[in-house]
């Protein structure tokens, strides 16, 4: 056999090789009219989606896990610097933390404190569950808002950025600088 002969061969060996394993592989279009899959696990949804998300996501009576979720993200900003106007990981102010940490859940809030407050379903203090938001007044005027850590045997926890200290933990029910100013309280995990 010549060496032509012997290259043909070997490319029409080749080719049946390649067609017969490409046989099995299934190609999509992009213009597939196929949905995409949705989630259905009770898991919450990874950093490395694409996706912000949603109370649906979490699968649990009443959000449960979706508040808890949120105070873990919002702690892990301990220590970050206040910023005047900051609503980054660099830098919070009061409601640049507050619509930061909840933006990451889906739960699109105003930007200013006093805009805050107007959003969500107002509730007693001592229905207050974490993830919901305590906002304070001096005059009337709405100022400064936290996100509840938790409510436990009359105990209020707080995460807030504070102008002097950064975001930080407090004991809101503890506060004499906090607790007399408290104006209301707003559940806001219904904005989803």
């Amino acid at each position: 056999m010549s060496k032509t002969g012997i290259v043909l061969l070997f490319g029409l060996c080749t080719i049946a090789l390649l067609n017969q394993r490409c046989s099995n592989l299934r190609f999509y279009s992009s213009t597939s009219t196929t949905p995409s899959p949705t989630r259905t696990t009770s898991t919450s949804p990874s950093k490395s989606d694409n996706r912000k998300p949603t109370k649906a996501d979490y699968g649990l009576e009443k959000g449960e896990r979706l508040r808890t979720e949120i105070v873990s993200y919002a702690k892990q900003h301990l220590g970050v610097n206040y910023k005047y106007g900051g609503n980054t990981p660099r830098g919070f102010d009061c409601s640049g933390f507050t619509s930061h940490v909840m933006g990451e859940f889906n739960i699109q809030l105003n930007r200013s404190s006093r805009d805050q407050a107007k959003q969500g379903k107002k509730i007693r203090l001592k229905d207050a569950k974490a993830g919901d938001l305590v906002f304070f007044s001096k005059g009337g005027r709405v100022f400064h808002v936290a996100i509840i850590a938790s409510n436990k045997n009359g105990q209020v926890k707080i995460v807030h950025s504070t102008s002097s200290r950064g975001v930080v933990l407090d004991n809101l029910t503890n506060s004499s600088y906090w607790f007399p100013k408290i104006h209301t309280v707003k559940d806001v995990s219904g904005i989803l």
